[in-house]
């Protein structure tokens, strides 16, 4: 016969937390995986267009006189002024509401559209160059963000589990 563990007795284990007890990332993490993520979208998108631009050929030498670095900083800064808003929305929306990497994912993609179509509204409105459609410049848009929020998504969830580790480490 086997005997019955006594249910009063305390765990075997050294580890004495319930096991209900679920991470809760403090105020500090929440509010620093929200600006991490406004800051990253704006910034991987232009990477992600100027190496696009780069390996396409691409020479913008022909129209503009000034030098990479420079016009790399000016697009930045343009598009962060555009896309402040939604960047901020989306990582707000990742942190409060999606908690598994599929809703992170399809979290992403659908920002992705959503500023896509946004950003170009807002050039058109502020009275951006005439030459490009709508519709050009949505799809060059959304070719640069969907990866750009895709790799967003899984920096701030890397970011979650580091510390969710951390907080279910086995004190030693």
């Amino acid at each position: 016969m086997t005997e019955e563990e006594n249910p009063y007795a305390p765990p075997k284990s050294t580890d004495f937390r319930l096991p209900e007890q679920e991470f809760k990332p403090t105020k500090g993490q929440k509010i620093a995986r929200i600006v991490l993520g406004t800051l990253l979208v704006p910034l991987l998108m232009i990477i992600v267009v100027f190496l696009f631009a780069t390996l396409l050929g691409v020479d913008y030498r022909q129209t503009l006189d000034i030098s990479f670095f420079l016009f790399f900083v000016v697009v930045l800064v343009g598009i962060y002024f555009m896309t402040i808003v939604q960047s901020f929305l989306f990582s707000l929306t990742l942190e409060k509401y999606c908690s598994t990497i599929g809703k992170k994912i399809i979290c992403s993609f659908i920002f992705a559209i959503i500023i896509a179509i946004t950003a170009p509204l807002l050039v058109i409105w502020l009275g951006g160059n005439p030459t490009h459609t709508f519709l050009h410049m949505a799809i060059g848009a959304f070719m640069g963000l969907l990866p750009a929020t895709m790799i967003t998504a899984l920096i701030l969830h890397a970011h979650r589990k580091y510390y969710e580790k951390r907080f279910f480490r086995q004190p030693e």
